[in-house]
């Protein structure tokens, strides 16, 4: 038996690495995942305004995170009921995140005030005119 030999490392040209040379541009709206987050980000800013919370760079931040995650974990759940592949562990994971992100950005807006009742108020009026 006459056996070619195994070559050595040094004998095997290295392997090269593929780089498509190609920057990732930032998303720009045409992609369902992207008018999705932005959809989410207009109705976390106007849940947050309407609850008398002042928006701030990092609650801008917070938003923007909260509203990529959630459309994030939407998509991987319809990819899943359309039978492509996805992990479970990572659909888990991505919804949990997004859960998690929405509730730290809504649980930090500031109850409102109590409203003052009618009755108080008028027996406050009478009481300062006598």
């Amino acid at each position: 038996m006459d056996a070619s030999p195994i070559p050595s490392g040094h004998d095997v040209a290295p392997r090269r690495r593929r780089r498509s040379g190609v920057r990732r541009k930032k998303p720009d709206g045409r992609r369902w995942i992207n008018r999705r987050a932005r959809q989410l980000q207009s109705l976390y800013t106007a849940t947050l305004r309407v609850n008398g919370r002042e928006l701030s760079l990092d609650t801008v931040a917070e938003i923007a995170r909260a509203a990529e995650l959630g459309a994030i974990a939407e998509d991987m759940r319809q990819r899943l009921l359309r039978g492509q592949r996805v992990s479970p562990n990572h659909l888990v994971r991505c919804e949990r995140l997004a859960a998690a992100a929405k509730r730290a950005l809504l649980r930090s807006t500031p109850a409102k005030p109590p409203q003052p009742q009618v009755s108080s108020s008028l027996s406050d009026i009478i009481e300062g005119e006598a």
